[in-house]
């Protein structure tokens, strides 16, 4: 125990001297960089202390001794640095040398020779970064000082010192002008500068940090080739999906149309998916981003890549549901996914047609397997697409034809009309109507509530559906723009639908089973006369006699119109209730009967409300014989000059015969 004891007596005494001696050596090595740093100080710490600059500029020459002791390098003396200055022989020249960081940070000048900024000082640009320029000088902070140059929060602005500054990106053809405005706004930026979040990219993240490389260099981290790889360092579990999909496969055969990263989602400016102006928002997906390059005839002719996939998608319920504002409609991702995007072909592919059942059950959980059969991109090169399209092209030539002939129609009626109201007024005939007192009862108080619903119904029906289909119309805006929005106009559009057909059923009992409706019916049948009345009318249109043909209760241009409400009433009825109920019809049909349906439903709607306006509008409002209206929508009545001159076949029976016409029925039934 004695012996260990003077051991470790030993073992101190020996260990004082050592202490001493490594103190004598902090204290000479301190206090020589302060006796150099006071010797140097006996000029620079003169705050008028300048010298002159090239294009007539000065530098100051002034170090705030304070400041730099509080750097990272306040304990370095002067000349650690400043190598060809010599404390013994001051002053020193105007002009030192720059200084050589690599004498330190040899693996960051290294590194900092392959950069773009060192490229650019070789060859003579003056405004090129150095060191400094992104450390500071005399007072230099490490990187996770919040007053550091290089602290995160800080690197962005560092960066745009010269990234944001309009006279560089100019001289030097920097092609994004202000990438600092795009990031404070990105999802990187108000994650990083707001919420401090200190996983969020930064300007280094995706550049580097001293080896920065121009994007057309194939060893930068923005290389098109690196990006997945450069975004997968945060992403990791996207970047592997992007990697094995079908953009990520061609980006690895060498594809440079291959959308990479920054393609969809944009480079500085990266926003959410929830963001509005995001390129890969729901509403802008399709149209913005996937279109580039599927709509594009050059990429489907030089990589085989199917044509009219857009546009197939944008006529579709999905599409026009997107272009009103529904978020809930799906888009290209909804289908195809969103990194992990592979060919149809492909079994892990999500349209692949042993998984579409269960990709549109997502939205539609009482989807079956109907869903896979036949095309889902309905173009002209398969069979459904043809049938859509054929129907399409049927609706257009009935539309020319029938609405042209309306047209044609109204205008000979209108000057026909004309000329018989000046041969009245020359012979001194009353031509107003309702200077007549006798009137006659037309419609009933019944078959005016049916009317007024009826017309408010339509309308909401014909705004709130093309509100749909034409989403940028000035007079369908009210229904666009936001998702709630979207669904205020289906359930406005779906409670008319509802009034409509509820109208229709009451009618159909009306006319069925109610005696004066079973009048107006027979009324109502299209006869042998009616075919007489239209080559009558058509030879007094063009002058072949002088009398218009003598109509009954109707004529054949009214029992037209009902015939082609009912029709409209029924087409438009079961194709709104297949559409209004898709997950039902899509249980008992193939999905593409959805977008016949669509087109259906549409082309019967431009149908119908170019008739009402062309047709019905005319003969109740800009027909001169009842100009600004024809009353007896309101209240029920035609002049007795009226039914002789527009109804003179029931004018003479009224005015011959006790046989009741279907007007003089008994009102209460």
């Amino acid at each position: 125990m004695a012996g260990t004891k003077n051991i470790t007596a030993r073992h101190h005494c020996l260990r004082i001297p050592r202490v001493l001696l490594l103190a004598a050596i902090v204290v000479f090595c301190v206090g020589g960089a302060a006796l150099a740093q006071d010797e140097c100080m006996d000029c620079h710490e003169d705050p008028e202390l300048t010298r002159d600059a090239p294009g007539d500029s000065v530098v100051s020459l002034f170090i705030d001794l304070f400041v730099y002791r509080g750097s990272i390098h306040g304990d370095m003396d002067c000349v650690d640095c400043h190598a060809d200055t010599d404390p013994d022989d001051l002053p020193h020249d105007d002009v030192l040398e720059r200084v050589d960081c690599s004498m330190c940070h040899d693996d960051e000048m290294e590194e900092y020779e392959t950069s773009i900024h060192a490229f650019g000082l070789e060859n003579g640009a003056q405004e090129a970064p150095t060191c400094a320029d992104c450390h500071g000088r005399h007072d230099i902070l490490p990187s996770s000082d919040r007053k550091s140059k290089t602290y995160l929060l800080n690197l962005a602005a560092t960066c745009a010192t010269c990234h944001a500054d309009p006279q560089i990106v100019k001289k030097y053809h920097i092609p994004v002008h202000d990438p600092l405005k795009a990031y404070e706004k990105s999802v990187h930026g108000i994650a990083l500068m707001s919420e401090e979040n200190f996983d969020a990219a930064t300007c280094s993240s995706c550049h580097g940090s001293h080896a920065i490389k121009t994007m057309a260099d194939p060893q930068s981290m923005i290389y098109w080739t690196n990006v997945s790889k450069t975004c997968g360092q945060c992403h990791e579990d996207i970047a592997r999906q992007y990697d094995e999909s079908v953009h990520g496969f061609a980006v690895g055969l060498g594809i440079r149309q291959a959308p990479v990263c920054t393609d969809c989602h944009g480079e500085h400016g990266v926003k959410s998916t929830d963001d509005p102006e995001s390129p890969v928002h729901p509403l802008r997906v399709s149209r913005d981003t996937c279109e580039r390059c599927h709509a594009s005839e050059m990429m489907s002719e030089r990589y085989s890549i199917a044509s009219g996939r857009v546009s197939t998608f944008e006529d579709s319920y999905h599409g026009l549901a997107i272009k009103g504002g529904s978020l809930a409609a799906a888009n290209c991702a909804s289908c195809h996914g969103i990194h992990n995007i592979l060919p149809s072909s492909d079994p892990g592919s999500l349209v692949h047609p042993a998984n579409l059942q269960k990709t549109c059950g997502q939205c539609h959980p009482n989807a079956t397997e109907n869903v896979a059969k036949g095309a889902v991109h309905l173009t002209t090169s398969t069979t459904p697409g043809r049938v859509v399209l054929l129907v399409q092209k049927l609706y257009i030539y009935l539309i020319v034809v029938v609405i042209g002939g309306m047209i044609v129609h109204n205008i000979f009626d209108f000057f026909r009309r004309i000329q018989r109201r000046r041969w009245l007024k020359a012979h001194g005939v009353p031509s107003h109507v309702y200077q007549v007192e006798t009137h006659h009862v037309r419609w009933y108080v019944a078959e005016r509530w049916q009317h007024w619903p009826l017309v408010a119904s339509f309308f909401l029906l014909v705004v709130t559906g093309f509100a749909l289909k034409y989403p940028g119309v000035w007079w369908v805006r009210g229904f666009i723009g936001f998702d709630w929005l979207f669904d205020l106009r289906g359930l406005i559009h779906r409670i008319a639908g509802g009034v409509f057909l509820a109208l229709g059923f009451y009618h159909t009992y009306y006319m069925v089973f109610t005696r004066r409706g079973r009048s107006l019916s027979r009324a109502f049948i299209m006869a042998g006369n009616d075919i007489r009345d239209i080559f009558t009318n058509v030879r007094y249109y063009a002058g072949l006699r002088k009398s218009p043909p003598r109509f009954d209760h109707f004529n054949y241009m009214e029992k037209m119109e009902y015939y082609a409400l009912v029709w409209g009433t029924i087409v438009m009825g079961v194709t709104g209730l297949m559409l209004w109920f898709k997950d039902i019809t899509l249980a008992l049909f193939p999905r593409w009967v959805i977008d016949l349906l669509t087109v259906v439903h549409l082309y019967e709607a431009w149908l119908a409300t170019l008739a009402i306006l062309v047709w019905h509008i005319y003969f109740v409002v800009f027909n001169p014989d009842v100009y600004p209206v024809n009353m007896a929508m309101l209240d029920g009545k035609i002049s007795d000059e009226e039914l002789r001159n527009e109804y003179h076949r029931e004018w003479e029976r009224v005015h011959s015969s006790d046989v009741p016409s279907p007007a003089d029925s008994d009102e209460s039934s």
